[in-house]
């Protein structure tokens, strides 16, 4: 992994803790002007600067170096492709469910919508011949 791809993988670590450049470098022990060149060059990143990084951030090495945590095995893998997948799933039955009942409540919202427009239409209906019946007499 080059420098440019690890001060890269530094700044989103920090900006996703929510950390100022300020507050690494007083956390790293170094001056803030230090921290910058780290953070955006010309410095070359050194390991001890990304060992106390990580450490300071909460990740491992292998994760800021490389930008995500590398899996141990290729069953612990699949076995974290199979647990996502289930749980994709599930939550898209789950919604697909709601959406369901969703639908079906407005579904009969509408049909009783329909019918008093039905019931509105059959009474002016009436109304009308009842009129026409009058107006020949």
């Amino acid at each position: 992994m080059d420098d440019a791809s690890i001060r890269n993988n530094m700044r989103k670590a920090r900006e996703s803790l929510g950390i100022s450049q300020s507050e690494m470098a007083l956390r790293l022990e170094m001056s803030l002007t230090a921290y910058h060149k780290l953070e955006n060059g010309p410095t070359r990143i050194m390991n001890e600067h990304v060992v106390k990084f990580a450490s300071i951030a909460g990740m491992s090495l292998d994760e800021l170096v490389n930008g995500y945590e590398p899996i141990d095995s290729v069953e612990a893998g699949l076995d974290e492709v199979r647990v996502n997948y289930e749980n994709t799933l599930k939550n898209l039955n789950d919604n697909y469910i709601k959406e369901v009942e969703m639908l079906k409540a407005e579904n009969k919202r509408l049909k009783e919508k329909i019918q008093d427009k039905e019931e509105l239409l059959q009474t002016a209906r009436k109304l009308i011949s009842h009129y026409e019946k009058m107006g020949r007499k």
